[in-house]
């Protein structure tokens, strides 16, 4: 018994002594990732990229007892495997992320500032090179659509200026954007590109003249680029606001939220259908899959797909599973 205490000793001081020599390159296991606290952590704005199996995605962190609120850009597959990190994010803070249809560049979007950032995919060159919010990108070109100082209803924002409300198009190459020449005395919601690249088509509402106050009349404007061809159509009365609303590939229908739910509003039947809890979803190109954030209190949230086929929902990546900033 003897002999084996002290070769028990042994083997334990041998452990002690690889432990201080190799410490520092041992490898973190992930259930300690998990662990890692944040006063903020939350993975958000989900955009599909082009082959529909890899997602990027937005990661905010805070931690505990700071004030540095961090953000990142991250993709990941649709299976919740082969998780990248693209680029830490600065100065600003970051609201959304979109994927160009080439997958070669990111669309980025701050919060209340209004900028707009362009990265390319493998995070290199991340550059300012527009004002405006709700970016769009063209089918098949590098342009994108975006709206500028859409909320005219507010307080002047910048030095006292008057606002004045637009819908831009913008040219990745030559770094230029042209303004569509109509009056746009009513709040823009997503503005987008028709299939073909050809015209641009996007919602507003206006107040009802009824005694409903919450009710508004719900508007679809279509703008032809070439011809100028400018036609408004009223759909129909609602009392739903249109918050981060996005358009289907083929025009169909628009996904957007409400009171952190998501609905889907089918443009033939002139109906909009709750879906499931959450923020800011994008619909896959056949429209069968919707990304979206799972918000998990104030302060944390998820990636998930929402399934219309069969109505599942899983997580695609959780905020648990990403480290520290």
């Amino acid at each position: 018994m003897a002999t084996t205490h002290r070769s028990f000793r042994l083997l334990s001081s041998f452990l002690l002594l690889v432990s201080v020599l190799f410490g520092s390159c041992a490898t973190v296991p992930s259930q300690q990732t998990a662990q890692v606290a944040g006063l903020i952590r939350k993975t958000y704005s989900p955009t599909w990229g082009p082959d529909g199996q890899r997602v990027a995605f937005l990661y905010r962190y805070r931690a505990d007892n700071s004030q540095e609120v961090k953000d990142s850009l991250y993709t990941i597959l649709l299976n919740g495997t082969d998780l990248i990190k693209v680029r830490s994010l600065s100065p600003a803070r970051f609201k959304s992320v979109n994927w160009s249809p080439n997958g070669d560049y990111f669309l980025l979007t701050t919060e209340d500032t209004q900028e707009i950032y362009l990265t390319e995919s493998n995070g290199q060159n991340l550059e300012k090179i527009a004002d405006g919010d709700q970016v769009s990108w063209h089918p098949n070109e590098l342009k994108f659509v975006s709206t500028h100082d859409n909320n005219c209803e507010t307080t002047d924002r910048v030095g006292g200026k008057v606002c004045k409300r637009e819908i831009r198009l913008f040219d990745i190459l030559s770094r230029t954007y042209v303004a569509l020449p109509i009056d746009l005395p009513h709040e823009v919601i997503a503005p987008t590109w028709s299939s073909d690249g050809l015209k641009i088509t996007w919602l507003s509402t206006s107040t009802e003249q009824t005694k409903e106050q919450s009710r508004r009349l719900l508007e679809l404007h279509t703008y032809n680029i070439a011809t100028q061809d400018y036609q408004v159509t009223e759909v129909q009365p609602t009392n739903l606001v249109f918050s981060t609303a996005e358009w289907s590939r083929d025009g169909t229908l628009l996904a957007f939220n409400y009171l952190s739910r998501i609905y889907l509003y089918f443009f033939n039947q002139l109906s909009a259908f709750e879906i499931t809890e959450g923020v800011e979803p994008h619909l896959s190109i056949d429209n069968t899959q919707i990304l979206y954030t799972n918000l998990i209190g104030e302060n944390h949230g998820d990636i998930a797909l929402f399934n219309r086929q069969d109505q599942s929902i899983r997580t695609v990546v959780s905020y648990r599973s990403l480290p520290a900033e």
